[in-house]
């Protein structure tokens, strides 16, 4: 609690997700997602070589039909910038907050994802086969 010209200020008290510490949150949001961001792609490419993968991403499963590894890296790695970039410019705003911790969630969700996913292909590789195929519909 502050004061300022001698009205006490609750706003940072009151609720801790105020504009105070947003630059900070959303640096912190933005670092994870590259984060995961970087993991999705290794876990892709290990997938694609290793495994039968099938990626849901059109895009992406072309350059990887194709064989165009880097390629994919730059796509991914392009689109991750650019989104963190639009991101970080409108840091000021809520909207960007809670979209970003939207971004963050279903990352969340595709790692959890991919956890289940490694765990059967590292448990029983020719069992996950059809598993796998399941689960990707």
């Amino acid at each position: 609690m502050w004061q300022s010209s001698g009205i006490i200020s609750r706003r940072s008290t009151l609720w801790p997700f105020t504009d105070v510490q947003r630059h900070r949150r959303m640096f912190q949001l933005i670092a994870f997602l590259w984060l995961c961001s970087a993991a999705d792609l290794f876990l892709t490419i290990w997938a694609h070589r290793f495994t039968p993968f099938v990626e849901m991403n059109p895009l992406a499963r072309g350059l990887l039909e194709t064989g165009a590894i880097g390629l994919l890296v730059m796509y991914k790695t392009v689109m991750t910038l650019l989104g963190s970039s639009l991101l970080w410019l409108n840091r000021k705003h809520g909207r960007a907050e809670l979209a970003l911790w939207g971004i963050v969630f279903v990352h969340v969700l595709l790692a959890i994802r991919w956890s289940n996913y490694t765990d059967r292909c590292m448990r029983s590789p020719a069992d996950a086969i059809p598993q796998i195929q399941v689960a990707l519909r």
